[in-house]
């Protein structure tokens, strides 16, 4: 009786409902996580209407092809006789602006090849997001396997019990087979001893 009157003390504690504080919601909750934080700031800036990954060649070095444009303008004018002087003294105003202007804008997000920092920093911030929103999920499926792989080893322990009494077995027939193994050939030998016996006292008389 006392131990049923446990069993349903045990089962009515479990099925309690959790405490729930009456201005907790899912848009606003009063404990803001960081992955809450960073969904807020999402909402608030909104999504980004251009995005440099997805600039076109004309579009993303317009600074470059501006300059190569006017720097082949300005040698060609420079050829000819009538404006050559000023042609000659705007080419090196020309590379220098430009190269400045290049370096400062746009050559600090891609010099040699094109850095995407920004990119990946989006990209680290909403894998970490994902990571913090599926945790559960994840460790659930983490839980999934390893109890997968414990039920494999528990499988491997009763074949292993199983093996001890079928090595058992085995001994025995292997030893029951030599023992009457043994018995033919000792009859046999006996046997054989014997006959000739028999034979060697045949030619004594």
């Amino acid at each position: 009786m006392q131990d049923s009157a446990k069993a349903s003390d045990q089962i009515k504690k479990t099925t309690q409902k959790v405490y729930v504080h009456p201005y907790e919601n899912a848009h606003r909750p009063i404990v803001q996580g960081v992955v809450k934080t960073l969904e807020v700031e999402r909402d608030f800036v909104g999504p980004e209407q251009v995005s440099p990954h997805y600039e076109n060649f004309g579009l993303a070095r317009r600074y470059a092809l501006f300059f190569w444009a006017g720097f082949l303008t300005l040698r060609i004018i420079a050829d000819h006789e009538d404006i050559f002087i000023w042609a000659k003294g705007s080419v090196g105003a020309w590379t220098f602006l430009f190269s400045y202007l290049y370096f400062f804008v746009e050559g600090k997000k891609s010099f040699m090849m094109p850095i995407l920092t920004r990119f990946y920093r989006k990209i680290a911030n909403m894998e970490m997001s994902n990571l913090q929103t599926f945790y559960n999920e994840n460790a659930e499926a983490r839980v999934r396997n390893m109890m997968a792989a414990a039920k494999s080893q528990i499988e491997y322990k009763m074949v292993h019990n199983e093996y001890m009494g079928i090595r058992n077995n085995t001994l025995l027939n292997f030893l029951i087979n030599e023992q009457v193994t043994l018995k033919n050939h000792i009859h046999e030998r006996a046997l054989s001893i014997l006959k000739q016996a028999e034979y060697i006292e045949q030619i004594n008389q």
